[in-house]
């Protein structure tokens, strides 16, 4: 019997992979939980399978990315001051979408981003339990 180990930031969760076991709800997780911080799965003697965490690769665990949510980031290009409207300030911005490292200059690109990756994040973990027999 496989287990699932859910990391967070004070203590981790152990969870046992059996037809019990719903997806939906580890992404649930994954997306929504401020404390969470990563999750693998290991088999009966404890050899790490399949990670979120990219350390556990080394072991030969098979990485896993989801991709959380994203930060929009607004810089200041430059000001222009005209005294006869109201307000007197005008900013020119330039307005970035972040998801981890990529960069997008348009939020419908940033979403379509991380839809793409956990879609793929989900397609590996199921295809993972149908090839060890657990679906």
């Amino acid at each position: 019997m496989k287990i699932v180990t859910i990391k967070y930031r004070k203590y981790e969760e152990k969870v046992l992979l059996d037809e019990n076991f719903v997806l939906d709800n580890l992404f649930l997780i994954i997306l929504n939980d401020r404390d969470f911080m990563w999750f693998n799965i290991q088999d009966e003697q404890g050899k790490i399978l399949l990670s979120s965490w990219y350390p556990d690769k080394e072991s030969g665990a098979i990485f896993v990315s989801v991709a959380p949510n994203f930060k929009k980031e607004v810089e200041i290009l430059g000001t222009t001051y005209n005294a006869y409207n109201t307000p007197s300030l005008i900013h020119r911005t330039k307005t970035s979408w972040k998801v981890g490292s990529h960069s997008y200059t348009r939020k419908r690109g940033a979403m379509e981003y991380i839809r793409q990756t956990n879609i793929r994040a989900r397609l590996t973990i199921m295809s993972f339990l149908a090839d060890k027999g657990q679906i």
